[in-house]
């Protein structure tokens, strides 16, 4: 019994975190949304394959070792 009570604290104060955040994760999108200008300049897209298939060859040898 006390550690439900015990427990139901811990969810209260997350609960409470929870809603001091969201507001400013709200505001933060919307300004973001508002204030950025995105320029892009369309152009050829190039693959370096030799630095592509190094890359993938040296992280998967870093996942097996």
């Amino acid at each position: 019994m006390i550690r439900w009570g015990k427990e139901r604290e811990r969810w209260k104060s997350k609960n409470k975190l929870f809603f001091v955040n969201l507001p400013f994760g709200v505001s933060a999108v919307c300004l973001l949304a508002i204030g950025h200008r995105e320029n892009r300049i369309k152009h050829k897209l190039i693959i370096d394959w030799p630095g592509a298939i190094t890359l993938c060859g040296s992280v998967i040898a870093i996942l097996l070792a």
